[in-house]
């Protein structure tokens, strides 16, 4: 891991050249520290598989949520944004509602549907078994749960994307919904399409490179609805 690592901030080294050039070099400096954190987070998923420890749900959560990556997904696609200015790295790194509500979708979302895909793996800390064993439900119970709490994640971000704010503008927030969508894309009906991509993703991959008739029909299918 150390080899990627190093790799990833000599990446970003020249980023930050790339970037100086526009004036946003501080860009770099927030998503290294994203990565970091993300790190971090990884390091106490390992721990916690090594030792075999199922933590109480709030503290899998707590940690769950920089894991989704979304944190870190959201802060370097911001670094291609010439309208994210520095005043935005720093808001997105204060965890705005509507970050956390991407990382809870993002979280809640991948756990209910790559569930059984994890118990597969013989992972022991999961967030169903965390959720189960706390509030003594059964799974049907958790993964509907789950998707509850998803759903009212989803609420807070639509209400957050459309009110109005002199601060932060849309194409940041949208910036943030659309990775949402990828969410919802590739987990659709409790599908994990992230383990299995041939299934779910390699079709809409194929209809907007390959098929372009397809992405047309899908196009005109997305304005209607």
């Amino acid at each position: 891991m150390r080899p990627l690592y190093k790799a990833l901030l000599e990446l970003y080294k020249q980023f930050e050249e790339i970037l100086a050039k526009e004036g946003r070099s501080y860009a770099t400096h927030y998503t290294i520290e994203t990565l970091k954190e993300l790190v971090r987070g990884y390091f106490v998923e390992a721990k916690w598989f090594i030792e075999g420890y199922l933590p109480p749900f709030e503290e899998y959560l707590n940690n769950a949520l920089i894991t989704s990556t979304y944190c870190y997904l959201t802060t370097s696609s911001f670094m291609g944004m010439g309208t994210a200015r520095k005043e935005h790295f720093e808001w997105l790194s204060k965890k705005p509602k509507m970050l956390v509500a991407a990382l809870t979708i993002c979280r809640l979302v991948g756990d209910a549907s790559s569930y059984e895909t994890e118990k597969e793996r013989g992972q022991v800390a999961t967030g169903m078994d965390s959720y189960m064993r706390e509030n003594g439900e059964t799974k049907e119970e958790a993964m509907a749960k789950f998707w509850k709490m998803s759903m009212d994640a989803w609420q807070d971000s639509n209400e957050e994307y459309l009110k109005e704010s002199s601060y932060i503008s849309k194409d940041v927030l949208t910036k943030i919904f659309n990775l949402e969508r990828v969410v919802d894309v590739s987990y659709k009906n409790n599908e994990d399409g992230y383990t299995h991509p041939h299934k779910v993703l390699e079709p809409h991959i194929i209809s907007l490179l390959v098929d372009h008739r397809g992405l047309v029909i899908k196009l005109r299918f997305i304005w209607y609805y």
